[in-house]
C-alpha cells in the first residue's frame, strides 16, 4: 500500500511541476527597462554575446533560462535572443554565450523573442538594441559557501585578446580558445584546461539554462568515487 501511495504521491508531483512550466509567465520587456546587451567581435568566427538586467518588477518572477537562437528570413540567419520566466526564480541576469559567426549567409539584426506557455502559443517579437563594444573584461567567481557570499576564485577573460587570468595561476596570462560548449584557457595543465558551459541545441540554435539567471562555468576538479566528475562553479559577476 505505501508503495501505491508513493507512487501516487509522485505521480501528483510531476503532473504540478509540469503545470507550474506550462504556465510559466511569458518575458515582459517594459518590466526589465534596464535590460542591456553587448556584442563583442573576437576574430573572423566568433563572437560573445552579453545580456544584463539588475531587476525584473514582476513580483516573484525570475529568470528561468536564456537562449540565442537563429531564424532565417530572406535567406539570411538572425539572431533573437530568448528569454524565460518562471516563479521562484532570481529577478538578476547575467547571460553570456560564444556565437559561431562564419556562416556565409549570418545577419546582425537581434530581437527579443518571447513565447507564452498557456494552453497556446503566442509569439511576440520586440527589436534589441544591441551595442558592438571592442574592450570588456567577463568576472567570473566561485565561492566556497552556499550563500555566494565568500569568494573561493576568480576567472577574469579579457575579450578585447581572448585572454584570461585565473587565481590558480595568477602571474600567467593563458590564452581562450572559444567553443559553443566550453572554452579552453591555453597554458593551464593539460586536463585541467576547459571550463564547461552546460548548453543544448535545437534545430533553430542553442539554449543555455541559467542558475538564478546566471551563467555558470563548470570546472572539474575530481571525481566522486573515481567515476563522477566533480565541478567547481564559476559565476559570472558581471563586466569590468
Amino acid at each position: 500500500m505505501a508503495y501505491y501511495s508513493m507512487k501516487r504521491f509522485a505521480f501528483i508531483l510531476f503532473l504540478f511541476l509540469g503545470m507550474c512550466k506550462l504556465f510559466a509567465e511569458e518575458f515582459n520587456p517594459s518590466a526589465c527597462s534596464d535590460l542591456k546587451a553587448k556584442i563583442f567581435q573576437i576574430n573572423n568566427d566568433w563572437a560573445v554575446f552579453y545580456a544584463s538586467a539588475d531587476h525584473y518588477t514582476h513580483r516573484g518572477m525570475g529568470f528561468e533560462s536564456s537562449a540565442l537562437q537563429y531564424k532565417l528570413f530572406k535567406n539570411r540567419y538572425y539572431t533573437e535572443l530568448h528569454l524565460e520566466m518562471s516563479s521562484g526564480k532570481n529577478s538578476r541576469l547575467r547571460f553570456m554565450m560564444p556565437m559561431l559567426t562564419n556562416q556565409k549567409n549570418a545577419g546582425y539584426m537581434f530581437s527579443l523573442h518571447t513565447e507564452g506557455r498557456w494552453l497556446w502559443s503566442e509569439k511576440k517579437i520586440f527589436p534589441l538594441q544591441v551595442e558592438k563594444a571592442e574592450k570588456g573584461i567577463l568576472v567570473f567567481e566561485s565561492y566556497s559557501d552556499s550563500d555566494c557570499k565568500k569568494v573561493l576564485r576568480t576567472l577574469k577573460i579579457n575579450l578585447s585578446d581572448s585572454s584570461a587570468v585565473f587565481d590558480r595561476m595568477p602571474d600567467k596570462k593563458l590564452k581562450v580558445s572559444w567553443y559553443i560548449n566550453k572554452l579552453v584557457c591555453g597554458g593551464l595543465p593539460k586536463g585541467a584546461d576547459t571550463f564547461y558551459i552546460d548548453c543544448g541545441t535545437t534545430s533553430s540554435g542553442f539554449f543555455r539554462d541559467i542558475d538564478g539567471g546566471i551563467t555558470v562555468l563548470k570546472y572539474p576538479i575530481g571525481s566522486k568515487w573515481g567515476i563522477f566528475p566533480v565541478y567547481e562553479k564559476f559565476y559570472l559577476k558581471g563586466l569590468e
